[in-house]
């Protein structure tokens, strides 16, 4: 319904690899409003329109961790975006507000407030899902791994 549109930046080396629900996925990303609707560009004498309202570079650069399984903690249009890219890849997702936070808007643990009836464009950079970075550096990741009889 166009709720939710995927633009690839740059297309992956691995396109078969993408997370599934209920997996924790890393990515780099930056969030901005892209509009709050056709006619108001401000939200309360503020300008709002592609403004960044939350960014994993501007927290030490650490990929931000998205358990996708529809939690709520993140909006669902987000998630969709998250579940259809492969890792390494690079993408623009738009989530129209019915999508994102609604005709409510939210207050972000960021301390930025996004506005009711918000389209959000996130730049994502899938990393990788259910691996651990032992040193913070992309160099060692751990995954656990269940065997058949499920023994881990």
């Amino acid at each position: 319904d166009g709720g939710v549109v995927k633009r690839v930046t740059q297309a992956s080396a691995y396109p078969d690899e993408k997370p599934k629900f209920g997996d924790e996925a890393f990515a780099h990303f930056n969030g901005s409003v892209v509009y709050v609707n056709d006619n108001e560009k401000e939200w309360n004498g503020t300008r709002v329109a592609g403004r960044l309202f939350d960014s994993s570079m501007r927290q030490g650069n650490y990929p931000r961790a998205f358990r996708l399984d529809d939690s709520e903690a993140f909006p669902r249009g987000l998630e969709l975006g998250l579940l259809s890219m492969a890792r390494g890849e690079k993408a623009s997702i738009f989530v129209r507000y019915d999508y994102a936070y609604g005709t409510s808007g939210k207050q972000l643990h960021t301390g930025a407030f996004v506005p009711p009836n918000a389209t959000l464009q996130y730049d994502i950079h899938m990393l990788r899902w259910n691996e651990r970075d032992l040193f913070n550096d992309g160099g060692v990741l751990v995954r656990q791994v269940t065997a058949p009889g499920g023994e881990q």
